[in-house]
């Protein structure tokens, strides 16, 4: 048998004992990791991507236990890092709230400052690609949900995530 013809043969195996792992526990990893989430959109988000990690890298992994097991694990290890990710982006913008409101009370000069800073924040939101640009106004102005944001513009929680990343890093340049 040609080497060629082994890989395929060996690649649709192990493509269907993929398949079977999947479907055996996609459901109950997603009931799982919402438990910790409380996000069924960011829980789906999770598995699938600890799914295509496993398919992507399995002939580098070491497993010692069995698939199933290195699934829960890598799914809970997303998920902490998830929420300790959420935690740290909330702590973030309540300590930019609390620096702006203590700001704006010490400085009697602020309205000029805030209006140029203004403008040169819509500037800057005009020109941003249009993904983050939409993601952005959603989650600013309409004060959408990363969860709404996605189901809105048909993408994943984590794109989302990073279109608004990548817009804060821009504007951050700008101010």
């Amino acid at each position: 048998m040609h080497i060629l013809e082994m890989t395929i043969i060996g690649r649709n195996v192990l493509s269907a004992e993929f398949e079977k792992l999947y479907f055996e526990n996609y459901t109950k990893l997603c009931q799982k990791i919402y438990r910790f989430v409380r996000d069924e959109d960011v829980a789906k988000d999770i598995v699938q991507d600890v799914f295509l990690n496993y398919w992507q890298k399995f002939h580098e992994l070491k497993i010692r236990e069995s698939p199933e097991v290195y699934l829960y694990r890598s799914c809970i290890n997303r998920a902490l890092n998830y929420l300790k990710e959420s935690e740290r982006r909330a702590e973030r913008e309540q300590n930019y709230a609390d620096a702006n409101a203590e700001n704006y009370n010490q400085r009697p000069d602020l309205d000029m400052i805030a209006s140029e800073t203004k403008n040169k924040m819509e500037k800057a939101i005009d020109n941003l690609p249009a993904a983050c640009k939409i993601a952005f106004l959603l989650s600013r102005h309409e004060q959408k949900s990363y969860k709404e944001i996605a189901t809105l513009m048909e993408i994943s929680v984590n794109i989302v995530e990073k279109h608004i990343g990548k817009a804060l890093k821009i504007l951050r340049k700008v101010i």
